[in-house]
C-alpha cells in the first residue's frame, strides 16, 4: 500500500506541474519518463492499468472520459479535500494533536490560501507548509509539500471544487442576527446569509448587504485566496454556489464541517468541442493591482463537487428511431460546481449508443442553463469602430482586428497575443476547413495547434484560444465589415468536406444551407437541428459538432470555419445586407431620410404640449406620484440601434409565426451609464450591479416606473424602452439565456424572455441586446 501511495503522490506532482490536468496518454508518457517513477515499487505498464490505479484514489483524482471521433479520451484532474483545523486556529490553539493525528492542517488559513497574513511573521498559527504535522497531513492526501511549490498548492486548494467549509469565509453572526457588529476588524463576511443560501424573502428590500463590492468584503475574500479582480457577480456566484450546497455550515458554528468528498466518480461523455469537465484551472491574479482577469467560458456541471447523485438514464426516442426497448440505466453523475470564470453548458451531457441514439442523462426536472463558450471570447466591435463608451468596464476584448489568437503557459496569469504574422498564419489555416492543425515556430521549438479541440503540443505553450467579433448572420448592415462570416461543413464518406447547401456526389442538396445552420446555432449553441436531403433524415448536434443519419445512425464530423480576411482588407468589405428594413420602419417622428438612417443619432427634446409628451407622462404617472413631475422628455433617435431592433423583430416574427409581443417598459440605471445606453443600447454584460440577478443574468425592465425609480441612484432619470418580450417564462437567477419551451426538449426552441410572474409580469429580463430599444429618456423631479 505504501508503494501505491508514493506513486499517487508522484502522479499528483506530475499533474500539478502541468496545471493540474493532463490527458491520460500524456500523463502515462510523462510518468514513465520520470526518474522517480522508475524507482517506485509499483509499475504501470499501459494506460488501462493507469486508469485502474487512479480509480483507487477517488479523493485525489477525477477521471473525465469524453468521446471524440468515436474514440474515448480520458482526462485526469487533481482534486483535494484537505481541511484546516479550526480548533488549532482558535485563540488558545485548543487542538494539541501531533504528527497529523487530527487529519487537518495546523496553519494560518490566510497564509495557506492567499500567502498574505496581517500578523506575519508574528502569527501564532504558523506559516510552515512542511512542519512535521502539516507534512503528514499533506502526505495523507497524496501531496508532498517538499516536492510541490507553495503557490501551486495554494492554487489547488483555492479551486472551487476543492473548497470546503474550513477554507471558505463564514458570514458574521452578529451582522446577520442584529444587523450590527462591534468588531472593528471582523474577519467574517457582512453579507446576508439568507441571500447567499438563496432563501432571502426580502429581495432588493433587504436591509442587509447583498453585494461583494464593499472594501471590507473584498479584503476578506482576498485573504481567503479569492481572485478579487474578477467581476463581482462572478465572485458572488461562487459564494452562493457554496452556501447553497453546503447546508451543514451554520452561522456562528465553531467547527464548520467541510463537504464530504469521500465518493467521487466520473464516467461521463462530455462534448468534444468543449472537451472535459475540468479545463486546466486558470491561474489566479492576486491583488487588485494585477488588473481584471477576463472571465472565460469553461464546460462544467452545476453544483459543488462532493456528492455523487444517482440519476436514471431514460432513453427517449426521436422521430423515426426504433429501439429494442426503452431500458433505464443507472449512472453516477458527479455534482460539480462551475469554476469561477465559467458559464455552464447543458447540465448533463449526452451519450449515444446504437440502441439509444439520444440517451440523455437528466435529473427529474432538468434546468436549462446554457450559453456558448464564445460569448466571453468576443472582440468589441464598438472599440474597433472607435465608439466604445464603456472603456475599462467593457468585458469584451479591445483588439485592433476582428480576430486574435492568443497563447499562455501554465505559469502565466494572462493570455498573450500572437504577433501579427503568426496571428494571420493561424487564421488563414483555420479558415481552410480541410486543415485540422497548424505548426508554428516559437523560438527554437515548433508548436502544433489543433483546431478541433483548441489543443497545443510542443514547446512550452499550454493553451491557445481565438478571440473573434460577433457573427455576420443577423447583424445590422452598418457593422458588417467588422463581423465574422462563418461557414458550416460536413465530411462525407470519402473524407471530403462539403458546405451545407452544396450538392452531394449524387446531386442531392440538404434542406439547410450554411446561413440557416448559423442562424440556428446562434439561437441555441447547445441545441440540434433535424433536416433532410430528400432521401435521408439527419440530426446535427452543435455540442458534438457531428451529424447523424437517423436511419443508419452513421456519424459525420462537422466544422464551423470563418472566411479569412487580411487585417488590411477588413475595412474594404462591402455591406451586402439591404437597407430596406431601415427605410420601411423609420419612425415618422424622426426627421431623417432612409439613406442616412444608419449614421443618424440625435436626442430630440419633446415639447410638453405635444401629444407624444402627454402619452408618456400618463404612462409614467400610472405608478409614480403626481408630485414626481416630468421635467423633460427626450426621444432617442439612434439609427444603428433602431435598425438592429427592427431586424430582430422580423426574425422573431418569422420564428414565432405571429406578431411579436412588444411593450414599453421602464429601466432605471446609474447616471454614468446613460450616455452609453443611448448610443450602444442595454448591454446585459453589465447587468446585476444594482438590481441583482434574481430572475436571470440579463437586462431588467419593469412595467412600473416606481419600481425602476429605486435603481436610478436618485439621479432623476430613467429610460422607456421598447421591448420585444415575445413568449416569456418564469425566470431563475441561474439563467444566462431563456429556458426551452418544452422541458423534455432542452435543445429545442427557447423562450424569448423571462419574467417574475407569468400570469401578471411586472419584471422582464431580456438576454439579447437587440430585443430592446431605448426609446425615451425621462428627467423628473
Amino acid at each position: 500500500m505504501a508503494g501505491n501511495e508514493n506513486l499517487a503522490r508522484l502522479i499528483n506532482m506530475v499533474l500539478l506541474k502541468q496545471g493540474g490536468q493532463l490527458k491520460i496518454d500524456q500523463l502515462h508518457q510523462d510518468l514513465t519518463k520520470n526518474q522517480l517513477y522508475r524507482n517506485q515499487g509499483v509499475q504501470i505498464p499501459d494506460i488501462q492499468s493507469l486508469l485502474i490505479f487512479l480509480k483507487k484514489f477517488p479523493r485525489n483524482f477525477v477521471i473525465n472520459t469524453v468521446r471524440h471521433r468515436r474514440k474515448k479520451v480520458s482526462d485526469v484532474c487533481v482534486i483535494s479535500d484537505i481541511e484546516t483545523c479550526v480548533e488549532h486556529c482558535k485563540k488558545q490553539r485548543s487542538c494539541h494533536s501531533q504528527n497529523g493525528e487530527c487529519g487537518r492542517l495546523h496553519i494560518c488559513q490566510f497564509f495557506l490560501l492567499s500567502g498574505r497574513c496581517h500578523f506575519d511573521p508574528r502569527c501564532a498559527f504558523g506559516h510552515d507548509f512542511t512542519s512535521q504535522h502539516n507534512f503528514n497531513v499533506f502526505m495523507s492526501h497524496m501531496l508532498n509539500p517538499r516536492s510541490i511549490e507553495e503557490n501551486v498548492l495554494r492554487d489547488l486548494l483555492c479551486r472551487n471544487e476543492c473548497r470546503n467549509a474550513t477554507t471558505m469565509p463564514d458570514t458574521c453572526n452578529f451582522y446577520n442576527t442584529s444587523n450590527t457588529c462591534s468588531k472593528k476588524k471582523c474577519r467574517n463576511l457582512h453579507i446576508c446569509r439568507h441571500f447567499l443560501e438563496g432563501t432571502c424573502k426580502f429581495g432588493s428590500g433587504c436591509r442587509k448587504n447583498h453585494s461583494v463590492e464593499e472594501t471590507s468584503v473584498m479584503d476578506i475574500l482576498e485573504d481567503y485566496g479569492f481572485d478579487v479582480d474578477r467581476h463581482p457577480e462572478v465572485i458572488l456566484e461562487d459564494l452562493q454556489n457554496f452556501y447553497k450546497n453546503n447546508t451543514s455550515t451554520n452561522i456562528g458554528s465553531s467547527q464548520p464541517s467541510g463537504l464530504s468528498y469521500r465518493s467521487r466518480s466520473v464516467n461521463n461523455l462530455a462534448d468534444p468541442p468543449r472537451m472535459s469537465v475540468f479545463d486546466p484551472p486558470p491561474q489566479r491574479q492576486r491583488g487588485r493591482s494585477a488588473g481584471r482577469q477576463r472571465e472565460r467560458d469553461r464546460t462544467s456541471f452545476e453544483g459543488h463537487i462532493g456528492s455523487v447523485e444517482r440519476y436514471r438514464i431514460q432513453s427517449p426516442q426521436p422521430d423515426d428511431f426504433s429501439s429494442d426497448s426503452d431500458r433505464e440505466q443507472e449512472a453516477y453523475v458527479p455534482t460539480l460546481r462551475r469554476p469561477p470564470s465559467a458559464v455552464p453548458v447543458v447540465p448533463v451531457p449526452r451519450s449515444r449508443t446504437k440502441q439509444s441514439p439520444l440517451a440523455m442523462v437528466l435529473p427529474s426536472k432538468p434546468t436549462f442553463r446554457s450559453v456558448s463558450k464564445e460569448s466571453t471570447l468576443k472582440i468589441c466591435i464598438h472599440y474597433l469602430r472607435g465608439k466604445c463608451l464603456f472603456g475599462g468596464k467593457c468585458r469584451y476584448h479591445h483588439k485592433s482586428t476582428i480576430y486574435q489568437w492568443q497563447w499562455k503557459r501554465n505559469t502565466d496569469l494572462d493570455w498573450t497575443d500572437f504577433d501579427k504574422e503568426k496571428n494571420i498564419t493561424l487564421e488563414k489555416s483555420f479558415s481552410h476547413v480541410e486543415e485540422a492543425e497548424c505548426y508554428l515556430k516559437m523560438g527554437k521549438k515548433v508548436v502544433r495547434v489543433g483546431f478541433d479541440t483548441m489543443s497545443v503540443s510542443g514547446g512550452n505553450i499550454s493553451s491557445v484560444q481565438r478571440l473573434t467579433t460577433i457573427s455576420s448572420k443577423n447583424s445590422p448592415p452598418n457593422i458588417q465589415e467588422w463581423t465574422t462570416i462563418w461557414h458550416w461543413y460536413w465530411q462525407d464518406e470519402n473524407g471530403i468536406w462539403k458546405e451545407y447547401g452544396d450538392p452531394d456526389r449524387r446531386g442531392r442538396r440538404s434542406e439547410l444551407d450554411s446561413d440557416m445552420v448559423e442562424e440556428r446555432y446562434l439561437e441555441n449553441p447547445d441545441g440540434s437541428i433535424k433536416f433532410g436531403n430528400g432521401r435521408h433524415q439527419y440530426i446535427l448536434y452543435f455540442t458534438d459538432m457531428q451529424q447523424m443519419n437517423k436511419r443508419t445512425q452513421t456519424m459525420r464530423d462537422v466544422r464551423r470555419r470563418p472566411t479569412f480576411f487580411h487585417p488590411e482588407d477588413i475595412r474594404k468589405r462591402s455591406s451586402e445586407a439591404s437597407a430596406d428594413i431601415s427605410k420601411s420602419f423609420v419612425p415618422k417622428e424622426w426627421n431623417v431620410s432612409g439613406e442616412d438612417v444608419y449614421g443618424h443619432y440625435r436626442k430630440t427634446v419633446i415639447k410638453q404640449s405635444s401629444q407624444e409628451f402627454k402619452l408618456i407622462d400618463k404612462l409614467f404617472h400610472t405608478t409614480m406620484p403626481q408630485g414626481r413631475s416630468v421635467k423633460s422628455l427626450e426621444r432617442i433617435e439612434n439609427g444603428e440601434l433602431w435598425n438592429s431592433f427592427c431586424l430582430k423583430r422580423e426574425q422573431m416574427k418569422r420564428k414565432l409565426g405571429k406578431d411579436v409581443v412588444e411593450r414599453q417598459l421602464f429601466h432605471g440605471t446609474h447616471v454614468d451609464n446613460i450616455e452609453a445606453i443611448c448610443r450602444q443600447g442595454f448591454d446585459f454584460r453589465f447587468c446585476g450591479k444594482a438590481v441583482g440577478t434574481l430572475h436571470g443574468k440579463g437586462s431588467y425592465f419593469s412595467t412600473e416606473a416606481g419600481y425602476s425609480d429605486s435603481y436610478t441612484v436618485n439621479c432623476g432619470k430613467m429610460f422607456i424602452a421598447l421591448t420585444l418580450v415575445g413568449d416569456f417564462s418564469k425566470g431563475n437567477q441561474s439563467f444566462v439565456r431563456p429556458p426551452p419551451k418544452i422541458d423534455s426538449e432542452p435543445h429545442g426552441d427557447l423562450f424569448d424572455s423571462c419574467v417574475d410572474n407569468v400570469k401578471n409580469p411586472k419584471i422582464f429580463v431580456i438576454f439579447d441586446l437587440y430585443q430592446v430599444y431605448p426609446q425615451y429618456l425621462i428627467t423628473y423631479e
